[in-house]
């Protein structure tokens, strides 16, 4: 699979119409999506189309391909820089969205998939950076995202925290109290 020529601005139903045709098989070759695309256009939105990541078929790692060899940027918040996110964030909301839903994705899984993609960024800090409320307990039960962080706490707590004290992180805090044995 071969990433598009970029076609620029305001070529909106273009771009759509070649993101319809290479997920569904009927072209080969990666749209490249302008970095207007990021909040607008409907692209925002193509977490929906991933499936349970049990259930993921070519459809899905297509869409990951779309995702990945575009811009993807560094989907972790702790780390000061320009503002350059773009598709990274639409898989995150996907993980984001599972969790709320009480689907939390496999953790191993999520690793191994990005790492296939050539995106192992630090799984663990890039989900503790995505928002402060992320579900870190379902069922009176700690999530697997709660155990790596119960496990990573445990390996440095200061180095822990100094990472995070920067950011309200009252769910993670939480947890911890109710947890870390």
């Amino acid at each position: 699979m071969v990433l598009a020529k970029s076609k620029g601005y305001g070529d909106e139903p273009i771009v759509m119409e070649e993101i319809r045709q290479f997920l569904l098989f009927e072209s080969n070759e990666i749209p490249s999506l302008p970095q207007s695309y990021a909040h607008k256009g409907g692209i925002e939105s193509l977490w929906k189309l991933f499936s349970f990541i049990d259930d993921w078929t070519e459809i899905d790692h297509r869409l990951m391909h779309l995702l990945t060899k575009n811009r993807w940027g560094n989907p972790n918040k702790f780390i000061d820089k320009s503002y350059d996110d773009f598709t990274s964030e639409i898989f995150f909301e996907w993980y984001k969205k599972q969790l709320e839903q009480g689907n939390e994705p496999d953790y191993e899984k999520v690793e191994a998939l990005l790492k296939k993609y050539e995106r192992e960024d630090d799984l663990l800090e890039v989900l503790l950076s995505l928002e402060s409320d992320i579900n870190l307990v379902i069922d009176g039960k700690p999530t697997q995202l709660s155990e790596r962080i119960i496990k990573r706490f445990k390996e440095n707590p200061d180095e822990f925290f100094e990472r995070i004290r920067k950011h309200s992180l009252n769910p993670v805090i939480s947890m911890l109290i109710q947890f870390y044995k």
